[in-house]
């Protein structure tokens, strides 16, 4: 286990002049004022404080920087699986600055910060994906996936997204409510379909939206 002496160590040895080593610095940042949160005291209190307000200029001036041809360049990390794109993990990385820092997606909409829309989308989606990583199935991740394509409408990674979480939510509905989750409605069945199809003109690359465009297509014979 990292000692709170070790991880401030770390954290001093980074300089922090891109993603990657912004990334490096939040993975030590966030555990750090888990620490420092559970002493007592001045000093830890001052600590925290100044670690929520690097995170924030971090935000601002570093992630804050990236536009979308940036981001899509950010080389691969080899403990990411290769299915992980770019955007997941740059979302990834803001969830984690604006979780440091105590910035809150709605507090951000509202207020119209300097937050360019590549940020808050990225914001947004982190929120729905801790939504979905909480077992929960019901609007929440579908309200901020739309909120992630409506600041970045070129970003295909939140189509893709958008369309396997209302799959997920039909078919554990209709288990619920004693409809067979094979058979969604022709109007549910599109969204899923235009999402994905919006996913593969976007990414013309990216193999998932593809294989699951297909799939759907054959599972319910679609032209």
């Amino acid at each position: 286990m990292r000692s709170r002496e070790e991880l401030e160590r770390r954290i001093k040895e980074v300089t922090v002049r891109d993603f990657e080593t912004c990334e490096i610095w939040l993975a030590l940042a966030e555990p750090l004022i888990g620490f420092l949160e559970r002493e007592k005291g001045p000093n830890p209190a001052l600590k925290v404080s100044q670690l929520r307000e690097t995170a924030k200029a971090y935000l601002e001036n570093v992630l804050g920087k990236l536009d979308h041809l940036n981001m899509v360049s950010i080389a691969p990390r080899d403990d990411w699986g290769k299915y992980v794109q770019p955007f997941e993990r740059f979302s990834s990385a803001v969830g984690a600055a604006t979780g440091i820092a105590g910035i809150k997606y709605e507090t951000e909409v509202v207020a119209a910060s300097n937050l360019g829309p590549l940020i808050l989308s990225a914001l947004a989606f982190s929120n729905a994906s801790l939504a979905r990583r909480s077992g929960s199935v019901s609007n929440t991740a579908e309200y901020f996936v739309s909120e992630a394509i409506r600041h970045a409408p070129e970003e295909p990674v939140l189509y893709y997204f958008r369309s396997r979480w209302r799959e997920e939510r039909w078919v554990h509905t209709s288990i619920l409510e004693g409809r067979d989750p094979n058979l969604p409605d022709k109007e549910e069945l599109a969204t899923w379909v235009d999402d994905l199809e919006i996913a593969v003109r976007l990414s013309l690359d990216w193999d998932e939206p593809k294989k699951r465009l297909l799939l759907l297509k054959s599972e319910h014979k679609l032209p």
